[in-house]
């Protein structure tokens, strides 16, 4: 089993290698690994961080912008998807007055809070416009069971029953 240093060492070898276009640092980690998260992803390089897990990622992301070298892939997946259906972030209406249009956003449920998927979506959401809440298992269901009526759009990625972690839609 690798330690700690083992861990290290790889990475920072691995991010000095040109030759390696990507690094995934996999989490939860083993539970002999006893390094925090945040580090082992900012010892990547912005340019091999293929979840856009790094802080450089994500604090461009949580600015709205574009981070120079990736966007969480799985995210983008799904804005993709959402495109592609043609899905409403926000509906434009005509003032009454004839100025134009004013933008209303409409409302999102994500049952995903994780770092790879829920967090970086819900960025990527709102900065398009769109009002955005977010829960896991973890979410009192009586809330979940609030909530859930007034979405117009609802995201969910989440494991399955089966693996121990699952989370059911409260009804």
């Amino acid at each position: 089993a690798y330690s700690d240093l083992d861990l290290i060492t790889a990475l920072m070898d691995a991010k000095k290698n040109r030759n390696i276009d990507g690094i995934l640092v996999l989490s939860p980690h083993p539970a002999h690994i006893t390094l925090d998260r945040t580090l082992l992803y900012n010892l990547v390089d912005a340019r091999q961080d293929i979840e856009a897990l790094k802080d450089h990622h994500v604090g461009q992301l949580g600015q709205g912008l574009s981070a120079a070298y990736i966007t969480p892939p799985t995210a983008t997946a799904v804005m993709l998807i959402l495109q592609e259906y043609q899905v409403k972030l926000y509906d434009e209406l005509e003032t009454q007055n004839s100025k134009g249009s004013k933008r209303v956003s409409r409302n999102g449920l994500i049952i995903n809070r994780s770092e790879v998927l829920g967090k970086p979506l819900r960025s990527m959401l709102e900065h398009r416009g769109m009002n955005v809440i977010a829960i896991n298992h973890e979410t009192d269901d009586e809330l979940v069971k609030r909530v859930m009526p007034l979405s117009e759009v609802i995201v969910t990625a989440v494991p399955t029953i089966g693996s121990g972690v699952g989370y059911r839609i409260p009804t």
